[in-house]
């Protein structure tokens, strides 16, 4: 989703499909639909978002039967591989706290 000059993503951990994972407390893997690419206008949005000046947040939930996302902060693009589902390495501006890592880190 885009807002002016925020995008927001809403990612399920355990989507099938998809690779979205932490890496670390301040590193974020994420897969997007197979529609969107580097080339593509939303693919370089989020690759482009620290040039542009938009803000990414991140919002995750552990399971598709979870109710709630977890609001994870901001995230800046660092780079990416594969178009078409399009993985992006992602720095969080703030690492997650012990008790997040511990809940979605698993």
């Amino acid at each position: 989703m885009s807002l002016a000059r925020d995008v927001v993503l809403f990612v399920t951990l355990t989507s099938n499909g998809y690779e979205d994972r932490f890496l670390a407390g301040d590193r974020f893997v994420w897969s997007s639909q197979n529609s969107v690419g580097p080339e593509g206008k939303k693919g370089r949005e989020i690759l482009n978002a620290v040039d542009t000046g938009t803000r990414i947040h991140l919002f995750v939930r552990v399971k598709k039967t979870d109710v709630a996302f977890e609001y994870c902060g901001r995230v800046a693009p660092i780079d990416h591989h594969c178009d078409h589902p399009m993985s992006v390495n992602f720095r969080l501006l703030t690492a997650l706290s012990p008790d997040a890592a511990s809940r979605l880190m698993k």
